[in-house]
């Protein structure tokens, strides 16, 4: 706490009060970016984890294997859920966090959002019901991803909570907005119901504040940082929307997103990309890297840590491919020199020569010596606004 002594007169306290400003905002660019360099930290040999649970799960297991399996799996997700909410969260402090609206079916994100919750449902006893307005639109500018954060969020607290009976989701029509947008708009709700603990008036006031949960109880029983709830509300007001909860202890809470959407062409829409599901992996032959040298699908792996090396090779082989690591961008450098290689896999963040110096002086000989472009795809835990459009330039 800093005590300023204000002279007489207006323009001093005016300064006093931009420097103040100044400083808040500093702290909070300060804190984000620490926040974002934590996860990164974090979510690296958290990749080792995630990375060796999904080969684990491609091999022999008796059951008993499976379901010790099944729960490293699931408190590893947990765990990269937290750090996604303290990350999300120090973003929307600082200001940095943007939504990004394209023509979007939110109809078919509303379903695909629930059918991910149906295998927790149903190991709960749950029935999980997902019901769409027909006057729904085919098509709206949306941001589909934040959208689909904060139905995840609705339905995971909906199940977490819920011991007994159903979960309904809902997508409701309210009314048109004829001047929300070129082709007009309309008023949707997205709403879902449970029949769960619930909370009372009291705690129902704490639950949108950060790091705020129901009770100690709850938190103990149930965990989670308590920012989710917070964090929809901020989503919910970067996208001119309003989130609402309605609960009663004992008897089950709604929550509830409302938002104006302007329509769009169904024609604009990026078709949904074809998933994998975990399982029905069919590998290729694992050539050796003489016979991958040969059809040309040998893969150089560059990573400064050895753990991520060790975790990536191992993915590479499950699916059929043969690789050779480096450990820093000089290395790969030099190893992509020898022209063996139809594919780079690179770190972004390394020591002596990172992963956009190595991707600048592959595409400088590249073009200098008339060579053929070698596709390069980025690894990265980074979670920093921009790192993607840095990658791709």
């Amino acid at each position: 706490r800093t005590n300023i002594r204000i002279p007489p007169g207006s323009t001093a306290l005016e300064e006093a009060l931009r420097n103040s400003e100044t400083r808040a905002n500093e702290a909070n660019i300060a804190k984000s970016a620490f926040l974002a360099a934590m996860s990164h930290e974090i979510r690296t040999p958290m990749i080792g984890v995630t990375g060796m649970v999904e080969i684990l799960a491609h091999t022999q297991l008796d059951p008993e294997q499976r379901r010790a399996l099944n729960i490293i799996q699931s408190s590893a997700e947990s765990l990269l859920q937290i750090i996604g909410d303290i990350l999300d969260f120090s973003k929307i402090e600082a200001g940095r966090l943007e939504i990004a609206p394209v023509p979007v079916d939110v109809a078919r994100v509303m379903r695909m959002t629930v059918a991910n919750f149906g295998g927790s449902a149903s190991s709960k006893g749950l029935l999980l019901r997902c019901d769409i307005d027909e006057r729904v639109a085919p098509a709206y500018i949306a941001d589909g991803l934040r959208l689909r954060q904060i139905l995840s969020n609705f339905l995971s607290n909906a199940v977490k909570f819920t011991e007994a009976s159903s979960v309904e989701a809902a997508l409701e029509w309210q009314e048109a907005d004829r001047a929300a947008g070129p082709l007009g708009g309309d008023r949707l709700r997205f709403r879902v119901t449970d029949t769960g603990i619930g909370v009372g008036e009291a705690q129902l006031k704490r639950l949108f504040e950060p790091f705020s949960q129901a009770d100690t109880d709850t938190t103990r029983r149930f965990g989670g940082t308590g920012l989710g709830l917070a964090i929809c509300r901020r989503l919910a007001d970067l996208m001119g929307g309003t989130v609402t909860m309605e609960s009663a202890p004992g008897v089950g809470t709604t929550l509830c997103l409302e938002l104006t959407l302007p329509r769009a062409d169904p024609a604009d829409v990026a078709p949904e990309p074809e998933r994998i599901a975990t399982g029905t992996l069919v590998p290729r032959h694992l050539p050796s890297v003489e016979e991958a040298e040969r059809d040309r699908s040998l893969v150089l792996l560059v990573d400064d840590h050895p753990t991520n090396r060790a975790v990536i090779a191992r993915q590479l082989a499950l699916a059929g491919y043969a690789s050779e690591p480096a450990e820093d961008g000089e290395q790969g450098l030099a190893r992509w020199r020898s022209g063996r290689f139809a594919l780079v896999l690179s770190d972004v963040h390394m020591p002596k020569m990172d992963g956009y110096q190595l991707a600048r002086a592959i595409r400088e000989e590249e073009a200098r010596e008339h060579r053929a472009r070698t596709p390069i795809v980025a690894l990265t835990a980074a979670a920093l606004k921009g790192e993607a459009e840095r990658c791709l330039a």
